[in-house]
């Protein structure tokens, strides 16, 4: 028996070592797999991190950018120092911008050419009496150039009073639109209420109507040249709008004089013989600058950045 169990002792021994050996590679392997999976986590937390530190260092630099004044574009439309965004204009947006000032040049090139010699020729005005009527919308002009400007900048944001997605100042075009296009009526279109032209009511009446037009014809006049600003941001844009504006001024000027010149010819007509050419020039240049106001208006519906 001692000779048996002398035998077997190296064997036992062999076999807690074995066995002490597999447990101690399980316990180093787990030790490893949890240090793996540990490492692994601070990874992709630390890459969590550094991605979501690499997006805040992207905004907070556009920010700056933007408050330092520079500008940034991108594929859809610009932003300015204030964080305001401009959306592209398209060719219709454009055009349809530059034909809201038709109605306005077309009034004001038969207004200051033919006022005074429409007033004494046509409705038999008095040359004094004739330049009052002038004198008088010129000065309502003057006053209310400033005050329109002012109430487009500070009031122009919160008129929203029409379910129309318009722009707060094209809301002002529109009403000095209908200002306009009522007094210039009653100079050009409707006939004299008066028997005696040279009563102290008809100057009133034609002074009246001659301050109401130049009050309609500033506000349409500033709240489309101030739409520049709130369509687009960079300078080459704003000097595209604005010479397409003027281009349409020239060709309302054109269609002007050519449509007086078809109408009533070189030699102009006195009294009622003259009164319905003068009419019918009227109503064409209503009715066209009618039409591209719709356009202007319909045009940019729902686009404004500001």
């Amino acid at each position: 028996m001692p000779e048996s169990h002398d035998f077997l002792a190296p064997s036992a021994s062999r076999a807690r070592s074995a066995s002490n050996s597999r447990s101690n590679s399980r316990a180093n392997s787990r030790a490893n797999s949890r240090a793996n999976s540990r490492d692994s986590s601070i990874n992709n937390n630390g890459t969590i991190h550094e991605d979501y530190d690499n997006n805040y260092d992207t905004l907070h630099g556009f920010k700056e950018g933007l408050l330092k004044g520079n500008n940034r574009e991108d594929s859809i439309g610009t932003f300015d120092s204030q964080g305001n965004y401009f959306h592209p204009l398209t060719s219709i947006e454009k055009f349809s911008f530059s034909v809201g000032h038709y109605l306005n040049d077309f009034q004001a090139t038969l207004w200051f050419t033919y006022l005074l010699r429409y007033l004494e020729t046509t409705r038999q005005l008095p040359p004094g009496s004739s330049g009052i009527v002038m004198t008088t919308g010129q000065v309502c002009d003057a006053i209310m150039t400033p005050i329109a400007g002012w109430v487009s900048d500070v009031l122009g944001k919160n008129v929203h009073f029409l379910t129309f997605r318009l722009c707060p100042r094209t809301y002002y075009h529109i009403l000095g639109t209908i200002l306009a296009a009522l007094s210039f009526s009653i100079v050009w279109i409707l006939p004299s209420p008066f028997t005696s032209p040279t009563s102290p009511s008809a100057v009133s009446y034609y002074s009246l109507a001659a301050g109401v037009f130049n009050v309609g014809w500033a506000v349409v006049q500033v709240n489309h040249l101030a739409l520049i600003t709130d369509l687009c941001e960079k300078d080459e844009q704003r000097t595209t709008l604005t010479s397409r504006r003027y281009g349409i001024t020239v060709i309302s000027g054109i269609m002007a004089y050519g449509t007086y010149y078809f109408l009533i010819g070189v030699e102009e007509p006195r009294g009622e013989e003259s009164e319905g050419k003068w009419r019918n020039l009227a109503i064409i240049g209503l009715v066209l600058g009618g039409v591209c106001n719709i356009v202007f208006w319909g045009g940019l519906s729902g686009h404004c950045s500001r």
